[in-house]
């Protein structure tokens, strides 16, 4: 999309004579508003004036007592990628009711370079029709304020800054690089308070404030006492020096310096700031190390980042931290008290409740054990006359047993001689009764051999 950018200030503010310079030494096109007042003198240029107004020419009208103000539709058809053009803070709202915000991509730019209405007066040289009243002063200052990027500066400062503005939105995507960075905080913008020396190659580096948040306590760093310490396993909160005023376009990140890195400190919330934002930067520095951590007054602790956003945020960051700036906008009073990142002492006090607890414990342990011990001793008395006494038990039964093998031996011998005479029984049987077989066939034999006589002898 197409980007219009509008420079948005009071008269005498300089936006003329910064279009003027932006059309004349630069490539971008700068648009020429239309009106149909007389030009205040001879050779004027800065509006096309005309005599006859038809409103369907026109992409905006706006009318100022009883003349008309506005831009053609044709300069707005001329514009390939980024095109400028001012505005008086009072018409601003005709801008956003017109088809052209939808066609467009609109950034109003706020020159803010008018103090109070004595300057103002003095810049349109006390001319009655451009003098402006108290309250028409203070209500003009408020738009210009809220425009999506406000600048201050000289003539050659606002130069600068409208030209890198229009570089950056005519170049989306990237990170911003030190002249643009340089430009826009020279124009206020970006960053107040800061130092251009601190300023790299494509970021600035934050420097940290004297005060500080750590276990419940705020502290100062002065001469006498330079040395913020993050104590072992615990964190602090601290802020930069430096106060976030961001473009509606623009958005930051910062991280931890390397070297506090290498020294075990970690940055726990890695901050991202929103596009618009303005007010104070704070971050947590985590203390991983096992040893006291220092950060010196004054010392480079965080690296910021910029990025162009791929479109202007309509309102920019709008939550509850906007516009604020001290420790104390950040931090309530009910959390400023808390003991927050007192680990290590957490674990000494609960190494004390246990140590103390565990003596206690000790205590009550021997307590029983002597009890233990006492019982054990007398049981241990009353087992030894049982077992003297089951000593003796123990060698009667071993003599009854002792002779009760004797007489099973005497038995078992006694046994063995009685199988030896069985034996020799059964031998002498089986003899008798081979002899016994013997004799009875003798007989038989003997009783063949004999002739049978006649006459019958009865044998008694």
């Amino acid at each position: 999309m197409r980007t219009l950018v509008i420079l948005v200030g009071l008269q005498g503010s300089g936006k003329s004579t910064a279009l003027n310079r932006i059309a004349s030494e630069t490539s971008y096109r700068v648009l020429q508003p239309s009106t149909t007042r007389a030009p205040r003198y001879v050779g004027d240029t800065e509006y096309d004036y005309v005599d006859q107004w038809v409103d369907t020419h026109y992409a905006w009208t706006i009318d100022v007592g009883s003349s008309k103000y506005g831009m053609r539709k044709s300069q707005l058809e001329e514009i390939d990628q980024v095109g400028i053009t001012v505005f008086h803070p009072a018409h601003i709202g005709s801008l956003a009711a017109s088809a052209t915000s939808r066609n467009f991509e609109i950034v109003t730019v706020g020159l803010d370079t008018i103090s109070d209405l004595a300057v103002q007066h003095q810049r349109v040289n006390n001319e009655g029709s451009r003098k402006a009243t108290q309250a028409t002063f203070d209500a003009d200052k408020i738009v210009v304020q809220n425009c999506d990027i406000v600048i201050r500066g000289n003539e050659e400062t606002i130069f600068e800054a409208v030209f890198e503005i229009a570089n950056l939105l005519g170049g989306r995507g990237g990170v911003l690089g030190k002249k643009t960075i340089s430009t826009l905080i020279k124009a206020d913008s970006l960053l107040q308070e800061a130092d251009s020396k601190r300023i790299q190659t494509a970021s600035y580096d934050l420097v940290l404030a004297d005060k500080y948040w750590c276990q419940g306590k705020y502290h100062t760093l002065t001469l006498e006492n330079p040395t913020a310490h993050i104590p072992p396993y615990s964190f602090v909160l601290v802020q930069a020096t430096e106060t976030a005023v961001f473009p509606r376009f623009i958005c930051g990140t910062f991280d931890l310096r390397v070297k506090l890195f290498f020294s075990g400190v970690v940055l726990s919330n890695g901050p991202q700031v929103d596009p618009g934002y303005q007010g104070g930067l704070f971050c947590m520095l985590y203390n991983a190390s096992g040893s006291p951590v220092g950060l010196n007054r004054g010392q480079h602790f965080a690296t910021i980042q910029f990025q162009t956003l791929s479109s202007n945020s309509a309102d920019g960051y709008m939550a509850q931290y906007q516009g604020k700036r001290d420790f104390t906008e950040f931090l309530d009073g009910n959390d400023s008290q808390k003991p927050g990142g007192q680990i290590l002492e957490y674990i000494n006090s609960k190494h004390s409740e246990i140590k103390s607890t565990f003596n206690i414990n000790l205590a009550a342990f021997w307590a029983i054990v002597a009890i233990f011990a006492g019982i054990a001793i007398w049981q241990l008395t009353s087992l030894s006359e049982s077992q003297k006494k089951v000593g003796e038990d123990v060698k009667e039964i071993t003599k009854s047993v002792e002779s009760a093998a004797e007489s099973a031996k005497k038995i078992e011998n006694q046994r063995l001689q009685l199988d030896k005479d069985v034996n020799s029984f059964n031998k002498k049987r089986t003899e008798l009764d081979e002899a016994l077989e013997s004799l009875k066939s003798d007989i038989s034999s003997y009783q063949r051999s004999i002739p049978s006589p006649k006459p019958t002898l009865k044998i008694r």
